[in-house]
């Protein structure tokens, strides 16, 4: 019996940091590497997230609910119908909480100014709990596949901090595709790879105008043999062999200083 105990112990401990290091994957997957203001706000909203997907499914199913969040089964002196009641209670009040930190994920210059326009943005909460919910199961999937490749390809991959405004976006990818002309790399512009391209367009679809300040609706990769450059409203990432990946960063702080991308 102790040995069992030891095992289980073992193993949600193993399945715990697998968890984590696919959750942040998926996180950066989706918004980039964000300075770490709002990198808080965006990593509570996909608990909440995650925690309303499994508080939803915990009203049919109680007992798969207590087994996601705590790997115990229900006792048999708890009646499932106060789980129902306490995860129907969650499904209530997590996307609220989501619309909340969203409000605080904005840059101060794009939050509502009025108390109606906070309150619709909270109440979006719950079209954007769904969407980051699904988007989120998406990519705990998907994520570690794209990290599995970029190391099986001995790539490096850094990220630059910047700031794109959604209106700005085509323009700075024309910019940023111009200036590694000027260094030596002939880029082609393309989609995201499918397995980001799909989640982010349904996250955009049920965000909607919420959404948009968070993640590029169109991302969109500047790739090249030596180089692949992806553009996210918060973060720049360039991926490549590292003596690439460090002239293009070099070369890109440079010619781009005085444009609409602005490095943080």
């Amino acid at each position: 019996m102790a040995l069992l105990q030891l095992l289980l112990t073992l193993l949600s401990r193993t399945a715990g940091r697998v968890f984590n290091t696919a959750f942040a994957w998926a996180t950066i997957t989706l918004f980039g590497r964000v300075p770490p203001r709002r990198q808080i706000y965006l990593s509570m909203m996909s608990f909440a997230a995650l925690a309303w997907l499994i508080a939803a499914m915990g009203i049919a199913f109680p007992s798969l609910a207590t087994f996601l969040v705590a790997f115990v089964t229900i006792p048999a002196w708890v009646h499932p119908g106060w789980i129902r009641l306490a995860m129907a209670v969650i499904t209530l009040v997590s996307p609220l909480a989501v619309g909340a930190l969203c409000l605080l994920a904005f840059d101060p210059l794009q939050r509502p100014r009025t108390l109606a326009g906070r309150t619709r943005t909270v109440l979006k909460g719950y079209p954007v709990t769904i969407g980051l919910a699904v988007t989120l199961v998406w990519l705990l999937f998907f994520a570690p596949v794209m990290q599995a490749r970029a190391m099986a390809r001995q790539w490096t991959t850094t990220h630059v901090p910047v700031l794109v405004e959604a209106h700005s976006y085509s323009e700075v990818l024309r910019q940023l595709r111009r200036s590694l002309a000027e260094s030596g790399w002939r880029t082609q512009e393309v989609q995201a790879r499918w397995m980001i391209r799909v989640p982010i367009r349904i996250f955009s679809a049920l965000a909607g105008d919420a959404g948009s300040a968070l993640v590029a609706e169109r991302l969109a990769t500047l790739r090249s043999t030596g180089i692949e450059v992806t553009l996210h409203p918060s973060d720049l990432i360039l991926a490549g062999p590292a003596t690439e990946v460090a002239r293009a960063r070099a070369a890109l702080a440079e010619s781009m200083a005085f444009s609409a991308l602005y490095m943080t």
